[in-house]
């Protein structure tokens, strides 16, 4: 029985989500709408070079298991290793130590995703920040507002004081 793949249901469960953001941002924000779908498209590329990558492990984890120590000739044996592997596979064989490659645009994918994110905290903040200075503009009478507030408070204090002396007579 073959197992799940976990790492295209992760892609495709992040997809959605970006999907399902650009869904609601369509009509409401155009500049979400334009993060998310920038967002989706680095996602699926680094989704795509990981794929490409967990492809060429596994045919030269293949092609480890299909060698044989009898197998003198390495040369035709390279041929079985996935073409980007190859010379790394064959420096190895000849004894230097080469690491072996990488992902090489996930990384700086990760690190743009990342900054993405914090661009979009940033934008939230601005969105949030000019609604309060749109709720704020239409209060032009701030000394009416102050006076009305003192007055409250003065009316409170008289009420309280009110109420102490009705509590202190009633205790007597």
């Amino acid at each position: 029985m073959k197992k799940p793949d976990t790492f295209l249901a992760a892609y495709a469960l992040g997809l959605a989500v970006a999907i399902w953001v650009a869904a609601t941002a369509l009509t409401a924000n155009p500049l979400v709408l334009l993060m998310t779908l920038v967002i989706a498209a680095v996602y699926t590329f680094g989704f795509w070079e990981l794929r490409l990558h967990r492809r060429q492990t596994g045919d030269l984890s293949l092609a480890l298991l299909a060698a044989t120590s009898e197998q003198l000739d390495y040369q035709a044996w390279l041929l079985t290793v996935p073409e980007p592997l190859r010379q790394t596979v064959r420096q190895r064989i000849e004894g230097d130590r080469v690491p072996p490659p990488g992902p090489a645009i996930t990384s700086y994918l990760v690190g743009l995703l990342v900054m993405l994110g914090m661009l979009g905290t940033f934008l939230g903040m601005v969105v949030t920040l000019s609604g309060t200075a749109f709720a704020l503009q239409n209060l032009t009478d701030i000394q009416g507002i102050r006076d009305r507030s003192e007055e409250h408070t003065s009316e409170l204090q008289s009420q309280s004081t009110i109420s102490y002396a009705v509590f202190c007579l009633k205790k007597k």
